[in-house]
């Protein structure tokens, strides 16, 4: 049970930064968040 909770955090995670690299505007942020997209991707 718990390494499925673990995998739908981290997905959630990843999921939610790739969103935000898409809709920021801001070009410096959407790096941050496809960082954290990257990592995300990497743990999983």
């Amino acid at each position: 049970m718990v390494p499925v909770l673990v995998f739908a955090a981290i997905s959630l995670v990843t999921l939610g930064g790739a969103i935000a690299v898409v809709t920021n505007k801001n070009v410096l942020h959407s790096a941050y968040f496809l960082v954290l997209a990257f990592v995300g991707v990497a743990s999983v």
